[in-house]
């Protein structure tokens, strides 16, 4: 989910969809499209394309959920305080802690 709608590659418009949050606040998505986001990669980053995210322009921050990268075909891992994305190959494309 993404409030930025500049960033996304595609869009269409849908019907509001309530979003329920951890604290119970409601949002809305009002739209839906490929986004390209960039994940820390040590030093660097990659670029990452995930298909059929929501808008919704009240959101703070983009939130990104683990299904969604491994809908791409990656790998996600959590080992300690680190997580790390795999591509389709099996090379770590990103990492952080």
């Amino acid at each position: 989910m993404s409030p930025y709608r500049a960033q996304f590659i595609t869009y269409r418009d849908i019907e509001p969809q309530a979003i329920a949050v951890a604290d119970k606040r409601l949002f809305y998505a009002q739209g839906m499209g490929d986004l390209h986001i960039t994940v820390p990669n040590g030093e660097s980053s990659t670029p990452m394309l995930l298909k059929d995210v929501l808008y919704a322009p009240d959101m703070g921050l983009t939130i990104v959920f683990i299904n969604r990268i491994a809908k791409a075909g990656h790998t996600v891992t959590f080992e300690g305080e680190t997580c790390k994305i795999k591509g389709k190959e099996g090379k770590i494309i990103g990492w952080g802690s």
